[in-house]
This record gives C-alpha cells, sequence and structure tokens, in this order.
C-alpha cells in the first residue's frame, strides 16, 4: 500500500497539472507510459521502440521510476524519457498531441489528461484479443 505522502504528492501534481489548459499543442509529440507509470514493457514500449528513430513524431517516455526513466534515457538519449511527477514530465504531458497508455488513466496517476491530445488505450488482456 502507497505511503500517505506518496498520494499528497501525487495530489499536488494534479494540481498543477490542470495549468495544461494553457500549453500548446504539439502534434508530433507522442506521450507514452504503461502499468500505472512504473513500468517499461507491453505494447506501448514496442511502439516507443518502433518510434524512437521517427523523422516526424518525438516519443516520450514517462514514469514514476527514475531508474527506468535513467535506463531509457540511456539506451535512448536524455530527452527520450522524463519523471511524470516533474516541471518537464508535466509540461510534455499537456503539450502531447497523442498520448499512449495500457491500463486506462491510472497509468497517470493523479494527472489532468488533455482533452485536446488524441488518447489511444493500447489493450492487452485476453478478453480484448478476440473482439
Amino acid at each position: 500500500m502507497p505511503e500517505r505522502s506518496s498520494y499528497i504528492r501525487q495530489l499536488f501534481w494534479f494540481s498543477i497539472s490542470i495549468c495544461s489548459f494553457f500549453t500548446r499543442k504539439q502534434k508530433s509529440l507522442v506521450v507514452l507510459t504503461s502499468f500505472h507509470g512504473d513500468g517499461f514493457r507491453g505494447n506501448t514500449k514496442e511502439i516507443f521502440e518502433k518510434l524512437a528513430d521517427h523523422p516526424f513524431l518525438k516519443p516520450i517516455w514517462l514514469s514514476r521510476n527514475k531508474a527506468l526513466v535513467h535506463s531509457i534515457q540511456s539506451k535512448h538519449g536524455s530527452e527520450s524519457a522524463l519523471l511524470t511527477y516533474s516541471i518537464k514530465g508535466l509540461s510534455t504531458l499537456a503539450s502531447a498531441g497523442v498520448i499512449l497508455l495500457t491500463h486506462v488513466t491510472s497509468d497517470y496517476p493523479f494527472m489532468f489528461l488533455p482533452r485536446r491530445a488524441v488518447i489511444i488505450q493500447s489493450y492487452h488482456g485476453l478478453p480484448t484479443k478476440t473482439g
């Protein structure tokens, strides 16, 4: 069970994320995450790695896990991954043209997702495989 201070920090970042109304959308910016903002696996990981060298689209992985962010940055460059709960992470999410996730909005816990962005959930569960 997460600590109380974790929830307080997440509520703080949520209140700041509401400022995303004032940011400008960047159509080429694709923000991805998976498994509640803590993982680097699944469909969004595969999409991220395919887009890493795309000439027009700029994929950025957001995570709450510092070690994961550093690992992705060492492989794909310093601008390829950011901490979700940081000013730069928040502004990146706010200006995204496309947002990809795996577990509905719980991938970006307590974050306001901009309505002007295209939000895509890459389902991975068995019931949707036949749907």
